[in-house]
C-alpha cells in the first residue's frame, strides 16, 4: 500500500503543471484551440465530481482505479495555465474569453494542490475540498465558452 502511495505522489509531482499536450494553434485558430481547452478542463472537472462527499472520497482514495482516474483529471487541472498559455495571444475580440479562462485557472490550481495533499496523506476531506474548488471553476468555464461564441470544439 505504501509503495502505491509513493508511486501516486511521484506521478502527481511529475504531472503537476504539465496538463495535456496541446500544440500552439496557427494564427486564426485561437477560438478553436480555446474551445478545446475549455472542453478538456470542463470534462476533467466533471470526471472528479463523484468524490464530493467524504465517504465517496475515502472510497476513491482507496481504489487504485479511481485514484488513477483522479490523478489524470487533476494533472490536467493543474496544468490549466500551461494549457491556456499554449493558445498564444488571444485576438482582441476574445479578450473576455481569455480573462475568464485565466480566472478559472485559479480555483483549478488550488484544486490540484488539495488533490496532491489528499493523495499523499490519504485525506478524504482534502479530496472533497479539491473537488469543490474544481467545481467552482465550472461557471467560469461555461462563461468563457459562451463568450467564445459558436466555435465548434474539435474532438
Amino acid at each position: 500500500m505504501e509503495i502505491r502511495r509513493c508511486g501516486a505522489l511521484l506521478a502527481v509531482l511529475v504531472l503537476i503543471g504539465c496538463g495535456s499536450s496541446h500544440q500552439r494553434p496557427l494564427p486564426g485558430e485561437w477560438p478553436t484551440g480555446a474551445a478545446v481547452v475549455i472542453k478538456q478542463l470542463r470534462g476533467d472537472v466533471l470526471a472528479v465530481a463523484g468524490a464530493d462527499r467524504v465517504p465517496a472520497a475515502r472510497h476513491a482514495l482507496a481504489d487504485e482505479s479511481q485514484l488513477y482516474g483522479l490523478l489524470l483529471a487533476f494533472s490536467d487541472v493543474a496544468g490549466c495555465r500551461h494549457m491556456v498559455s499554449t493558445l498564444g495571444t488571444s485576438p482582441s475580440r476574445f479578450a473576455l474569453t481569455n480573462r475568464l479562462l485565466a480566472r478559472a485557472c485559479r480555483p483549478l490550481e488550488r484544486a490540484a494542490t488539495l488533490f496532491t495533499r489528499a493523495a499523499t496523506r490519504t485525506d478524504p476531506q482534502a479530496l472533497v475540498a479539491a473537488v469543490r474548488q474544481a467545481d467552482a471553476a465550472l461557471a467560469l468555464l461555461d462563461r468563457a465558452r459562451l463568450a467564445l461564441g459558436r466555435v465548434p470544439a474539435a474532438g
